[in-house]
C-alpha cells in the first residue's frame, strides 16, 4: 500500500493494515467537505457570474441548484438544505430573472474546472486520484440526492486538474445530500444541526439568534447518530477501492488541499471578495438595476406627493412568481409589475390607504428598523378592499439590502411604513 500523509508510522509502513472503510471515509470525507467549495467565490467564479449578470451569491445559488432546473425556490431549499428558505427564495427568484437555471448550472460546474486548472495542474499523483475517484462515483447510489446526481450529470472536464477540481465537489454534494436524509432519520432539521455545527456562519445562511434552537443533550447525540448513518450511507461507493486506489484517493485529496490553499492565496483580492472568499461586493450591475427603476418610480408620482423610497419583490403564488417594483409616497403606493429584464410588464397600478382592507409585514416586532436589520426575509402581505390580495418578499432579503445599500434599505422602511400606517 502507498503512503497515506497524516498516519501513524506503523500503519503507514504495515501493509498487513491498509485502510478499512471506515478509516477511508474518516480520512477522505472531511478534506472532500472542506475543498469542494472552494471554486464558490474564487475571483475567477465571481468574474464569470457578473459576466452573466450576477453577483456572486446569486451565481451560488443559480449556478449550484442550476443542476436541478427551472424549479420552484422550495425545491432548491430541500436540496441545499441548512438555508432560511426565504434567503434561497430571493437569491433564486431574483437571479433566474436574469440568467436560466441550466445555463447558470451549466456555467458554474465550467468554472469549477478552470478552478482546477488554475490551482491543481502540479498537484503529484492527479491521475491516480482522478481514477479512484471515478471508480466511487460509478458506485454512488443517487437515490433521493437530487442535488448530487444533478451535479454529476454535468459534463465531464477532459482534462486532470479540471476534472479533479469537478469530481471533490461532486463527491461532496454526494456526502452533502446523505447527510441531509440522514438529519431527518435521526429527527433533526437542517437548521438545528446548523446552529450546532456553525453557529458563526447563522446570519450567512439568513437565519438569526431567533431562530437558535434549544442544543441540549438529546440534540447533541442526535446529531452524533446522524453523522454515524451518513458515513455508512456513503461507505459502499468508496469501499469498491481496492488498498492502493485507497492511497491514490487519500495522497491525492491531500496534495490537492495543500495546493487549493496555496491558490487562494496567490488569487484571492481580486473583485473585492474577501481573503476567506465568502463575502460578496459584486452588487454593482443589480445596483445600477435598481437604480434604473427607482427613477422610473420616481417619475410617474405626482409633483405635490413625490416618491419617498423604493423597493423591488416578488409575489409568489403555487404555480408562478411575479416581480414587482413597489414604491410609496406620504399618500401613494404605487406596483408596478415588471417582466425578467425588469421593464414594465403591466399598466401602474395606485393605492391609497384607504384601499388597504388589511396588511402585515411578516416577523415584524418591535421598532421597525431594529426589526429589519435583524431579519432575513422582508415580506410584505395585504389586500386591498377590492380583494386583490399580495405576498411580496424583497429580492434577495436582508443579505441582499445590506449590499444594495443605504438607499435600498430606507426604500424598504419606507415600503412598510407606509403599510403600517395604512392598516391603521
Amino acid at each position: 500500500m502507498g503512503t497515506v500523509p497524516g498516519m501513524t508510522d506503523t500503519a503507514a509502513s504495515n501493509d498487513a493494515a491498509p485502510l478499512d472503510d471506515a478509516a477511508l471515509v474518516a480520512l477522505a470525507c472531511p478534506i472532500i467537505n472542506a475543498c469542494g467549495p472552494a471554486f464558490y467565490f474564487a475571483p475567477a467564479t465571481a468574474a464569470r457570474g457578473a459576466q452573466l449578470g450576477l453577483d456572486p451569491v446569486q451565481f451560488y445559488a443559480l449556478g449550484r441548484g442550476g443542476v436541478l432546473g427551472d424549479v420552484e425556490p422550495p425545491v432548491v431549499s430541500a436540496a441545499f438544505g441548512y438555508f432560511n428558505p426565504g434567503m434561497v427564495a430571493g437569491l433564486w427568484n431574483t437571479a433566474r430573472s436574469i440568467v436560466a437555471p441550466r445555463v447558470a448550472g451549466a456555467a458554474y460546474m465550467e468554472c469549477c474546472a478552470e478552478h482546477g486548472r488554475g490551482a491543481l495542474a502540479d498537484v503529484a499523483g492527479l491521475a491516480g486520484f482522478v481514477a479512484a475517484a471515478e471508480k466511487v462515483l460509478a458506485a454512488s447510489d443517487g437515490d433521493a440526492f437530487a442535488l448530487f446526481a444533478g451535479a454529476a450529470a454535468e459534463p465531464a472536464a477532459a482534462d486532470l486538474p479540471g476534472r479533479a477540481m469537478q469530481l471533490v465537489t461532486i463527491l461532496r454534494e454526494y456526502r452533502g445530500s446523505a447527510h441531509l436524509v440522514a438529519l431527518r432519520s435521526a429527527g433533526v432539521s437542517s437548521k438545528d444541526a446548523h446552529f450546532v455545527k456553525r453557529p458563526a456562519d447563522i446570519g450567512l445562511f439568513g437565519w438569526t439568534d431567533a431562530d437558535a434552537p434549544t442544543i441540549d443533550e438529546a440534540l447533541v447525540a442526535a446529531m452524533a447518530d446522524a453523522e454515524a448513518l451518513t458515513d455508512r450511507l456513503v461507505a459502499p461507493a468508496f469501499a469498491v477501492l481496492a488498498d492502493d486506489e485507497r492511497a491514490a484517493l487519500v495522497n491525492g485529496l491531500q496534495a490537492i488541499q495543500v495546493a487549493l490553499g496555496a491558490w487562494r492565496g496567490r488569487a484571492r483580492i481580486v473583485f473585492g471578495i474577501d481573503p476567506q472568499g465568502c463575502r460578496m461586493s459584486v452588487f454593482d450591475k443589480q445596483r445600477g438595476m435598481f437604480t434604473a427603476v427607482r427613477a422610473y418610480m420616481q417619475g410617474a408620482f405626482p409633483a405635490d406627493d413625490p416618491m419617498i423610497g423604493a423597493m423591488l419583490g416578488t409575489h409568489s403564488t403555487s404555480f408562478s412568481n411575479q416581480t414587482y417594483a413597489v414604491a410609496v409616497s406620504q399618500g401613494l403606493l404605487a406596483l408596478q409589475a415588471l417582466d425578467k429584464k425588469l421593464q414594465p410588464s403591466k399598466p401602474l397600478a395606485w393605492l391609497r390607504p384607504s384601499d388597504i382592507a388589511s396588511a402585515t409585514i411578516w416577523g415584524e416586532g418591535g421598532g421597525f428598523r431594529e426589526w429589519l436589520a435583524t431579519n432575513s426575509e422582508f415580506q410584505l402581505r395585504f389586500t386591498t378592499t377590492g380583494g386583490d390580495k399580495y405576498k411580496i418578499m424583497a429580492l434577495g432579503g436582508w443579505s441582499m439590502a445590506k449590499m444594495m445599500g443605504q438607499e435600498y434599505i430606507d426604500g424598504l422602511e419606507a415600503v412598510g411604513a407606509w403599510l403600517d400606517r395604512a392598516r391603521g
